[in-house]
């Protein structure tokens, strides 16, 4: 089921085919999202992407970053929000059960923007 996030003065936009966490896109508050972008495959949209040593597709061979196991392995086992002093947070967690991976991606939106350009943090 998809699922957005708001903080700010952006909108986030994820997807979960398969279980698998995608990120959309992330919009101003009040922009309509774009209609008919295409469908989401195997490796596009990969909220986060990561490469363990020897866990990597046989072509990449430790030449990426992107599109590596576990990565694309990750699934979606929940999010939390809450707010925090200097704005809200939402906190992804992603896991990968072959090697027992567990990967948090945090957003953080700060109530006030900086000259009127909307500000979030993203860390993993």
């Amino acid at each position: 089921m998809p699922f957005q996030w708001e903080a700010g003065g952006l909108t986030f936009s994820f997807e979960l085919p398969g279980n698998r966490l995608r990120f959309r896109h992330v919009l101003p508050l009040g922009i309509a999202a774009p209609q008919g972008l295409p469908e989401l495959g195997e490796m596009s949209g990969i909220e986060t992407s990561i490469h363990c040593t020897g866990e990597d597709i046989p072509d990449h061979h430790g030449a990426k970053f992107s599109g590596a196991y576990p990565g694309i392995r990750l699934r979606f086992a929940g999010n939390q929000e809450k707010t925090t002093p200097t704005g809200r947070q939402l906190v992804i967690t992603q896991v990968d059960e072959a090697t027992g991976l567990r990967v948090e991606s945090i957003y953080a939106g700060f109530g006030a923007s900086f000259g009127n350009v909307a500000i979030v943090r993203r860390s993993t």
